[in-house]
This record gives structure tokens, sequence and C-alpha cells, in this order.
């Protein structure tokens, strides 16, 4: 008793408010889309609960096989890597002399004389101290 017939609103929407039969087909069919939208999501509900259970359970798995990396140890070694880069930098700036040759993995590789190991082995001992997490 209460629902309209879709011949009636057409001619409703058509005579009275002057919208275009493309203006009423363009919005039936975004409602239509919409309608299909939420009933693929009552559908696939349940199983995003399972894929959330999965996801837990792999992640347990991992932690006590051992195969997921510990966040302890990634600080100690982005610690490591950090002090590793300024340790190359100053070392770079101490020896712009001539005895720096080229660098490799951001280690120096030095003149094989005893002055440039010499001057290594000061620089260390004069080095700033090492960064601590």
């Amino acid at each position: 008793e209460m629902m309209v017939p879709a011949s009636v609103r057409r001619t409703m929407l058509r005579d009275e408010f002057a919208a275009s039969i493309t203006d009423i087909n363009a919005a039936m069919k975004s409602v239509n889309i919409s309608k299909r939208q939420r009933a693929h999501t009552l559908a696939s509900e349940h199983i995003e609960v399972l894929e959330e259970v999965l996801e837990s359970a792999k992640r347990k798995f991992k932690r006590v096989v051992g195969k997921a990396v510990s966040t302890k140890k990634q600080a100690e070694e982005l610690w490591e890597a950090s002090h590793d880069a300024v340790m190359n930098e100053y070392l770079e700036k101490a020896l712009k002399g001539g005895e720096l040759v080229e660098m490799e993995l951001d280690m120096p590789q030095f003149v094989s004389d005893e002055s440039a190991t010499d001057s290594l082995h000061s620089l260390e001992a004069n080095s700033p101290p090492k960064c601590s997490p």
C-alpha cells in the first residue's frame, strides 16, 4: 500500500520536478551500484573475521619459530649503522689531506704506508664517543 510504482515515480520526477530521463537513469544506476556494494560487504563480513584470525595466527607462529625480526634487534642494527656512518664521516673529514684514496661500502681505504695507519689510530683514539641506544 505504501509503495509507489516505478512508473508513477518516474512520471512525478519528470513532470513535477523537471528531471530529465538521463538524470533519472544515472541516479538509478548509482543507487544500484551502492546496493550491490552493501550486499557484497554483508556477504563477506564473516570472511574478514577469518582473515584476521589467520593473520594473527601467522604472526604468532613466526614469533614462536623465530622468523620474525625482533624490534630490539632492529634497534641495535640501526644504532650500529648510525654509529658507522658518523665514524666514516668523521674519518673522511679528518683525512682530507690526500691519505683517503677511495670509499667502498662506506669504509675508507687508506694508502698502505705507516703514516696513514698511525693517523688512523690517532683518530680512533680521539674519535667521538660511541652512540648508545
